[in-house]
């Protein structure tokens, strides 16, 4: 190659380069503007949320269950849902011995958080309180136990934040093999791509099986003092089971005001739907 084609070639990769160099930045500059024009009014009323939250924590402290109770589901009828905000009106309703409530908000909490330790350890306790029997689930086979374990490592959204850590990870692999002089430099890119690859593939993977997963087993609980499970979706139909407050129950079918729920141990019936609340 002569000096003048080398020099037309160089030209051509370095504005190569340059593209997505500045590609690169305009992502981040579009991302950063995208957040200071929201940060203002999302800083605002989180900040009253903030307030009242601390309020509603005050009130649990000073032993005002039931006011703390009011203002936790306020933050609810606005919107607010985060784990935090179910868990603490999980504690307010345990005291006041509202367990269905209690459990259910528990519920929602796991749901954000699956591995929490408190969550779950207060979960257990609420359960004890329960009047019913535990029934021990059915047996899983080694396959579902595995990839009921592997999807529920983190919550949709945390499979969405590993996708996307993901993807920047392979920009940046990329953009270290692109760029560097540096042999090693090189090397370690082709490494960091790779593995990033493979991160992208598990996240994906995971994400969309926890979102199956989420799709097909809907809970429910009980949050009437009890329920009727019968035979069929009708209220002359034979009655089944009763179960009281505070029971789980898995979602299976709905039609009118009737729900098809399955008990752990398999035996389907259909209940009230005014008698449960979904998690």
């Amino acid at each position: 190659m002569n000096t003048l084609s080398f020099a037309r070639t160089a030209f051509r990769i370095g504005n190569s380069r340059l593209y997505l160099l500045n590609s690169f930045f305009a992502l981040l500059l579009i991302s950063f503007n995208g957040a200071w024009a929201a940060a203002p009014e999302v800083a605002t009323d989180r900040g009253q949320a903030a307030v009242r939250f601390e309020e509603a924590r005050k009130q649990y402290d000073a032993g005002q269950f039931n006011k703390a109770i009011d203002l936790y589901k306020s933050l609810l009828d606005e919107g607010y849902a985060d784990f935090a905000l179910h868990y603490n009106l999980g504690n307010a309703y345990f005291k006041t011995g509202a367990i269905g409530p209690c459990i259910l908000h528990y519920e929602k909490a796991r749901k954000l958080e699956p591995n929490d330790a408190n969550v779950l350890h207060n979960l257990e306790l609420a359960f004890l309180r329960q009047q019913d029997k535990r029934i021990e689930p059915l047996p899983q086979h080694f396959f579902n136990r595995v990839w009921s374990g592997l999807t529920g490592l983190f919550t949709q959204t945390g499979w969405a934040w590993f996708a996307l850590i993901s993807t920047w990870a392979i920009l940046g692999g990329l953009s270290l093999i692109w760029w560097s002089i540096s042999q090693g430099w090189r090397k370690a890119g082709l490494g960091l791509l790779i593995a990033a690859i493979l991160g992208l593939g598990f996240s994906l993977t995971g994400g969309f099986g926890r979102r199956s997963m989420d799709a097909k087993n809907r809970f429910a609980i009980i949050m009437t003092p009890s329920a009727v499970l019968k035979s069929a979706p009708s209220a002359s139909a034979t009655d089944l089971f009763i179960l009281r407050e505070g029971f789980k129950l898995r979602i299976t079918d709905q039609t009118g005001t009737w729900t098809e729920v399955t008990l752990p141990d398999g035996n389907v019936g259909w209940v009230e739907a005014g008698s449960i609340e979904e998690i």
